[in-house]
This record gives structure tokens, sequence and C-alpha cells, in this order.
């Protein structure tokens, strides 16, 4: 492939950025590489990272890169050493004033600092229960000790107030990398889609072998991990989809929420391109929608194991159903491989009667690289008996686009990172393995974690519900714990194994504790209405990551 004097352009531009970056080591490899393939006019597929799937257990263990004060100041670690991880596509986890820990939805570098926002938080009335009145609670996070907190009610445009405020902040960072080094590229381009590190089959070869994939834009320091994947391997094209972010503008050198806000759609592509759509937070109103270019930094982890395989009928073609569902019972993620080319993590996991479904909740209409002008979210209830349930409704709204049932020919991949469990409460709250304090322990170390929820009616596991923490609140005696998770639609039974979405679909936010208390809230899709509130008690097994 020979350069033209425009890619050369970029590809000097790209360098000069990525240098500002990375370490001194990595910043004369990427110079060798750049300056032979101008020397040369030749790219010749220069492999960065690894496009073999890990069948072994994957060991990188989090690692506490920066604490910082009330006004940002350095109490240990390093922002320098944050930055690294940021743009190699770490995985990046924060605690506040020690006692809540979040995920991080997307990651952005300013003038030396490090902003990061937390989306999935609904509003909550202690450690382990809602308020009565719903509504997000986004946070953006920065280095500098700042906090902006922007809330808006549930299925309307209206906004409740913000705060800014300050915290001591604890950065943590898990490395995509089977150990504790920095990841490598599997793909580097300029913004005309110029290859300079890697290739795009390397890219589809490990997408196809279920690897969580991450972008960076290399020009802006901006990180995110993809919703979801498209591969289209006789074109040699990749897309990843990018829901999580919601509009922000820059003050001095840490960034806030701006006043009107809306989501921040975003689909990058292997040619450079980046389409941009935007929706009004709680309301069905366009705010825009672009394209642009810019040049991306493709890295994978590829700590990912295929489980089980069947076709549309349910049957088994590789791996084992016993296998995958011993895997989800003891806190494996799963990544699901679908439509002739499409990959997506699992929101939830349900296990009735032996069998698996997994709601998927992270899609946006659109055309593989762009989204529709009318853009709607789509929801399904994916089973390994074969079927898959698809809901639609638009934006910000309760008006349904359709619902279909079809089959579909599935890939089940579980990721072989260590998941230790480390606690499992009775309903009543009664400790019957591990330790409570060991749980807390690791919470506070910025561990990842995850939960099953037996059903009462079902105490042998004949229907288990399995989630991931969205949030982590510690009681302030600092003796039990409340995990949130939001992101589930409402379901009921469909058969012996499967489950489907109700007829009037709700978002179903669920709060698990150490004492065995489960506070569900149910809230219309689109609208500020409740369908009601149930509290419950329920066993519990915990574990982390």
């Amino acid at each position: 492939m020979v350069i033209n004097s425009s890619d050369r352009v970029q590809l000097l531009q790209v360098y000069e950025s990525y240098q500002r970056l990375q370490s001194m080591e990595m910043k004369v490899y990427f110079q060798l590489i750049v300056l032979m393939t101008i020397v040369t006019e030749e790219v010749k597929s220069y492999q960065f990272g690894s496009t073999k799937v890990n069948k072994l257990s994957c060991d990188s263990k989090w690692l506490k890169v920066l604490e910082g004060d009330k006004n940002g100041k350095v109490v240990s670690g390093s922002k320098e050493d944050l930055r690294h991880a940021v743009v190699s596509g770490s995985k990046i986890r924060i605690i506040l004033d020690e006692l809540y820990s979040t995920d991080t939805q997307n990651v952005y570098s300013l003038n030396g600092e490090i902003c990061a926002q937390a989306l999935f938080h609904i509003s909550k009335g202690g450690f382990d229960s809602h308020q009565t009145k719903a509504y997000w609670w986004f946070l953006n996070v920065c280095t500098t000790g700042n906090v902006h907190k922007s809330r808006w009610y549930v299925g309307v445009h209206r906004s409740l107030s913000e705060s800014k405020v300050k915290y001591n902040i604890k950065w943590f960072a898990r490395h995509l990398g089977c150990d504790s080094t920095l990841a490598k590229p599997v793909l580097c381009t300029t913004e005309s889609g110029f290859p300079y590190c890697g290739n795009v089959n390397n890219l589809i070869n490990v997408i196809r072998h279920g690897a969580e994939i991450h972008g960076v834009d290399a020009r802006r320091s901006y990180a995110v991990e993809f919703t979801n994947l498209h591969y289209n391997k006789k074109k040699s094209f990749v897309s990843g989809t990018h829901l999580w972010h919601v509009s922000q503008t820059s003050v001095s050198n840490y960034i806030e929420f701006q006043k009107n806000v809306y989501w921040w759609f975003t689909i990058w592509s292997t040619d450079g391109s980046r389409d941009i759509s935007r929706w009004s937070i709680g309301e069905h109103k366009d705010r825009g929608h672009t394209t642009d270019k810019l040049p991306m930094i493709w890295l994978a982890d590829t700590c990912w194991s295929l489980a089980y395989e069947h076709d549309e009928h349910g049957e088994s073609i590789d791996g084992s159903l016993d296998y995958l569902r011993s895997a989800i019972l003891n806190g494996k993620r799963v990544r699901l491989h679908y439509h002739s080319g499409y990959l997506i993590e699992a929101d939830e996991l349900i296990i009735r009667n032996g069998h698996v479904t997994a709601q998927v909740l992270g899609h946006v209409s659109n055309s593989g690289k762009t989204f529709h002008s009318d853009a709607y979210w789509y929801w399904e209830n994916v089973a390994t008996t074969g079927a898959v349930e698809t809901i639609r409704y638009n934006i910000g709204s309760h008006t349904s686009r359709g619902k279909t049932n079809y089959r579909q020919r599935i890939k089940w991949f579980i990721d072989t990172r260590p998941w230790k469990h480390v606690f499992s409460n009775s309903a009543s709250g009664k400790s019957i393995h591990g330790s409570k304090t060991i749980l807390i322990q690791e919470v506070k170390a910025g561990k990842m974690v995850r939960f099953t929820v037996k059903s009462a009616s079902h105490p042998q596991s004949h229907h288990v519900s399995v989630l991931n923490a969205d949030n982590i609140g510690i009681n302030k005696d600092e003796k039990d714990v409340g995990a949130q998770h939001i992101r589930s639609i409402g379901y009921s039974k469909n058969g012996p194994f499967n489950v489907s979405f109700t007829s009037n679909p709700y978002w179903n936010f669920l709060i698990a504790s150490t004492t065995g208390k489960i506070d569900e809230y149910k809230w219309t899709v689109g609208i500020h209405k409740t369908q009601g509130r149930k509290i419950s008690k329920a066993a519990i097994d915990w574990f982390v990551s």
C-alpha cells in the first residue's frame, strides 16, 4: 500500500499526539514503526498486539494508580501513570470518599488532568434503598478533585438539580493484557483509515473469538469501551458503537456536564470515520447528527473463551451448556456472538430450569456505520434455546417501534479472568459462605463485583438472576454493602425455560444488600411513571474480580 502525502502528514500528526501520551519505551517503539513506514512508503501489517485468544486464566490485577485529595493534590501514585493507563485502553474504576465505588463509561485527558463519566446510578435513599422519585444521577469525576453531579428524572426531560463538589478520589486501573503490562494496539489508523500499525483482519479475528474492544482517540486522549461491535470479514471492516456518554464541556482544566444534557452516541469505524447521534435525555428530540474523522487506536481484551455454541433450535454445536451455566453461577461475565458478525456483552443473565437467557440492552438502531435518522433503542432477550426476542422503543419516549421473535445460532463466550466467591448471605442476612469483611476489603481495593440473586420461590437454583454491580455503596459503619444494578428491563416467564419482556416495559432498578434485602423499583420506559416497588429478601452470592 502506497502512502500519499495526506496520509504521511496525518501519520506524523498522530505520532506527535501519541508521543505526548506514552512512556519513553512506547515512544521509541512507536517512532521506529512510523519512521520505517514513511521511509519505505509501505505498510507490512505491523503487529503491535497479540491476536491470540487466551484459553487460560488472565491474571492482570486492579492497581491503585492514583489517589488525590479534594483539591486534586496527589496523595499517592501519579497522574501520568493514570494517563498512560487511559490511552492504553485500561478499564478505570473510582472510589469516592472511601465508601462509594463505581465503574466509569468514558475517560478524557485535559491539560494534564483526567476526567471520567460514571453514569450508571439511580437515586438512592441509602446504601440499600431507592428514593421515592427516581432520577438519573450522572457523575463527571476529575483528578482535580472536582465532581459534577447532574440529576435528571427518569422518563422525562426535566432536571432535578445539579451540584459541584470536591471529593477525595481513588483511581484504579486494570490493563487489558493478561499481566500487569500496558496493552499494545491491535490496529491504529489515521483519520483517512490508513493502518499504520496492525491490520483490520487481526481485529476481526479477536472479535470473532469474543474479545472486548476499547477505542482511543489518539489526538484527544479520549477512551471508551465499545458497547457492541459489528464486523464484515469480506469487506475487512469493523465498527464499534459506544452509547454511554452524556454531553459535557470543559471548564479550565476539568470537565462538567452541559446544562441541557443529551446522549452522545458514537459509531467508530476502521475507515477513520465516527458517526455522532445526539438525543435529549428523557424525550424523543434530535439534537444533531454529524460525522467526523479521527485517528483511532483499537485495543483488545482477549481474556475470553468460547463456552457454548448452539444452532437456532438450541441444539449443541460446540462446548457445553452445563459449562456455561456453571461459569455464570461462579460470577463470569458473558459476551454473545450472533447476527452474523455482531458481538455484545450481556447486561443481565437469567437461568431458568437449566437454560440461560441473556438480556442485552446496548443497541441503538443503525446501518452498521451510521445511526438511523429517527433512532430507537432495541432490546433483546437471547436464550440458549435459540430464541431471540426484540422490542424497539423511540429514544426518550414510550412509543413502540415494533417487536419481533426469531431464532439464531449463538456463540457464548465467558471471561477467563478469575472471579472469587468471597461471600454468601441467606435471605435473612446470615453469613453462609466466606467473609463479609473480605468482600468490603475487596470493594475498597477497586474490584469489580457481580452477584447472583436466588428466587425465594425456587431456592434450588431453578431461577437465578446474575447481575453486575453498576455501583456499590458501603454503609457508614462499614458492616454491609449495597450493590445497585440499573441495566435491566422487566420480564415475565415464557414457557419452562425462556423469559419475555412485559407488554408495558419498565426499567427494573435493583439494589441487593449483604443483609439479604432486595429493593426493586419499576419505572415505565419513556415515561416518568412508576409500576410499583418491591422489597423482598433473597439469598445472594457475591463474587469479585
